[in-house]
């Protein structure tokens, strides 16, 4: 069945609005208040990039009725993004080249004039993945979850692998330069194909491949073929769920094109499968395919469906004459309909059956070792009791491939580990780091979900919040100690002493008076690093005035810090001890003048947790408001009263304590984070509040 676009409105009572924030320009700046989690960590110019809205789908066949909705809510991206915009010298403004990244609970897509990968999900922040993608246009995920795109800048297809590196997949053929890539697909058994066509922005040189075609890569990449196709100007393609047909969109016919694959992995003449009527912009690009085998293609008017036999079922309408570059399939279930417009991204809950087989998550290394060493509350002391109730279990939010690459990324260079937890009052969750992904999650108890919260922070280690709320952090990889601001531009603290450049601050904590305390160990990360500062150190750093000041230098590695509940003592624990001392790893304390400088003359050791059978050295470290310190240590969270008692331990079963936060609204929850697991323990205590300075419970 043929239908022009100009019979939408005959058939609907709605739309789907994606208008485009590119063409108008009458668009109003909108009032703009963000947190922490801005993406990429600045404020971006603010565009209209839609408007939620009812869609009402064209019911075109009797079989989209039960495809798709009839009431169907739309919801839209934010509107409060530059994300279409950026440089248009010799580039496309647009986003194309939506992927589903479970792991993430996000749909990725390109922002191709800013060159970067955004994520995005109804009810989430849009944020940025990747940054420098080459201008990338069409993307997909092969079967180890990396991902693959089409570049405008260097007219290459190219694949990022796991650790992050870019590897070049196709960049010519029989000598001669690629066109300009445009869209790409993983066959079943892992070819890659891609569409190749001749544009005007950025201009395809004069030797430069002058006719399109789909070219097939070999799985091994030794092999690159031009297969045979006849469209002129192909754009998207995709394959069945068998990988028998491959599915093309021809942009001057208004058609899709099936052709079948033959056994050497050419393709058998193509037949016409579906056409569209309509003009404008809006000729058909990118496509996708459920699990059924309905076909869904971006076209006149709006998203089409078609199912298997070619005939038409269903038209999602968009409005704006802004052109669908990319369909993709994706949320909880896998029937969420991400649409990727020029200007805009919308989601669109279906009857739809799943994809067959949705790409496999990014797994950076192998963390999926079941945790190590029994669980349970060990007693040493009967006050223990009273912090923590008889019979109380520790909950286990996620451990090693539970969110795949938690806890990995490029390891090879910063740590690859949990840190920085801290609790926001505002947002009712934990946020947490992930220093190898240079990535700040965050773990919303109401729905036991972990998702991505801000990236990239730097390869922050520990973090916390100063008393206005602002997130203050310990960077491994710019050494320093930063601030996200409340409009999420960053304000770099304090990054040297005495002219030198710090270490590799570690873990930071705020006191009631906004002062700043953190510690600077060194971690040789490799060239080109090198230190200037001869010691570990614990710094004492006023926002206010400026001033800095040496704490402490005798550390092997100053690592956890921590206020006493009255704040007239600073804790500071050292993961090994000095060589020859004979002290191995402690907490060491500090007495407090009454003008807040801190007495260096008073270090003494206040607790000593030396090394057991089990795995576990001090490293994060808080207070509650009793007074009592708890440290991560040989077999867990070692617990001591306010005098220095040993109480009890919370053997999480994990090999290592990397850092804890205080939450939920009374402040009774203790979370913790080991390596790569995510865990919390109910108490009967509370903790001390943040911000800073908060009133106690």
């Amino acid at each position: 069945m043929l239908v022009s676009a100009a019979d939408v409105s005959l058939l609907t009572g709605g739309r789907l609005d994606l208008t485009s924030a590119i063409k108008s320009q009458k668009r109003e700046e909108a009032a703009f208040t963000i947190g922490p989690r801005v993406a990429n960590g600045r404020r971006q110019p603010v565009r209209n990039l839609g408007r939620e809205d009812v869609v009402v789908v064209a019911v075109l066949d009797p079989r989209g009725r039960d495809l798709l909705p009839a009431d169907a809510g739309f919801q839209p991206m934010p509107g409060e993004r530059d994300v279409a915009g950026g440089d248009t010298a010799g580039w496309g403004r647009g986003l194309d080249g939506g992927v589903w990244l479970a792991e993430l609970g996000a749909l990725a897509f390109n922002d191709i004039g800013h060159r970067r990968r955004l994520t995005w999900s109804p009810g989430q922040d849009i944020l940025v993945l990747h940054e420098a993608t080459g201008g990338a246009t069409g993307s997909a995920r092969d079967g180890q979850g990396r991902i693959l795109s089409c570049e405008w800048d260097s007219r290459t297809v190219s694949r990022r692998e796991l650790d992050g590196s870019r590897t070049i997949i196709a960049e010519a053929f029989r000598g001669r330069p690629l066109a300009g890539p445009d869209d790409v697909a993983v066959a079943p058994d892992g070819s890659i194909w891609f569409t190749d066509w001749k544009r005007a922005f950025p201009p395809t040189p004069p030797e430069a491949l002058d006719e399109s075609g789909v070219y097939r890569v070999s799985a091994d990449l030794g092999t690159i073929v031009r297969v045979d196709c006849d469209i002129a100007y192909p754009g998207g393609l995709a394959f069945s769920a068998d990988g028998r047909t491959l599915y093309v969109s021809d942009q001057t016919e208004r058609r899709v094109v099936a052709y079948g694959l033959r056994a050497d992995g050419g393709l058998e003449p193509g037949r016409p499968f579906a056409a569209m009527a309509g003009g404008g912009e809006s000729m058909p690009h990118g496509l996708c395919l459920d699990g059924a085998g309905n076909v869904y293609v971006g076209g006149p008017g709006g998203a089409w469906v078609f199912a298997p036999d070619g005939a038409a079922i269903a038209l999602i309408p968009v409005s704006g004459g802004s052109r669908i570059n990319s369909l993709a399939f994706g949320g909880p279930a896998g029937t969420t309909l991400f649409v990727v417009t020029s200007s805009g991204v919308g989601a669109l809950e279906t009857n739809a059956k799943a994809p067959a087989s949705l790409p496999a998550p990014a797994v950076f290394r192998s963390r999926g070792e079941p945790i190590p060493y029994p669980q349970g509350i060990e007693r040493l002391d009967p006050a223990l009791d009273a912090i923590i109730a008889p019979g109380t279990v520790i909950q286990n939010h996620g451990h090693g491939g539970f969110f795949e690459d938690l806890g990995g990324g490029p390891h090879h260079r910063y740590a690859a580990s949990l840190e920085g937890t801290f609790w926001s009052a505002e947002e009712n969750c934990l946020l947490f780091s992930d220093i190898g992904n240079s990535r700040r999650m965050r773990f919303d108890p109401a729905t036991g979900k972990i998702s991505q919260a801000f990236y990239p922070t730097g390869h922050t280690n520990g973090a916390t919040l100063d008393c206005e709320g602002r997130v203050i952090q310990a960077e491994h990889k710019g050494r320093c100690v930063s601030r996200l601001e409340r409009d999420g531009t960053r304000t770099v603290l304090v990054d040297s002493f005495e002219g030198k450049r710090l270490n590799h601050p570690n873990d930071v904590v705020v006191r009631s008076d906004g002062d700043i305390f953190f510690t600077d160990p060194w971690w040789s990360f490799g060239a080109p690093d090198v230190r200037e500062i001869p010691f570990a150190g614990v710094y004492h750093f006023s926002p206010r005035t400026g001033a800095m000041a040496l704490v402490g230098s005798d550390y092997r590695v100053c690592n956890g810090l921590a206020f006493s509940h009255d704040e007239k003592l600073l804790f500071v624990n050292d993961s090994y001890g000095l060589d020859g001392t004979g002290w191995g790893p402690h907490i060491r304390a500090y007495d407090v003048r009454a003008d807040g400088s801190i007495d260096s003359a008073s270090s003494r050791i206040w607790a000593k947790l030396p090394l057991g059978e089990r795995e576990g050295k001090p490293d994060g470290m808080k207070v509650d408001q009793a007074g009592n310190v708890y440290c991560g240590g040989a077999g867990g969270i070692w617990i001591f009263d306010k005098t220095g008692k040993h109480l009890g331990i919370i053997a999480h079963g994990d090999t290592q304590t990397n850092n804890l936060a205080f939450g939920g609204q009374d402040w009774k929850t203790l979370y913790f984070v080991s390596w790569v697991g995510v865990h919390s323990v109910q108490l009967l205590t509370p903790g001390m509040p943040l911000p800073p300075g908060r009133p106690r419970t």
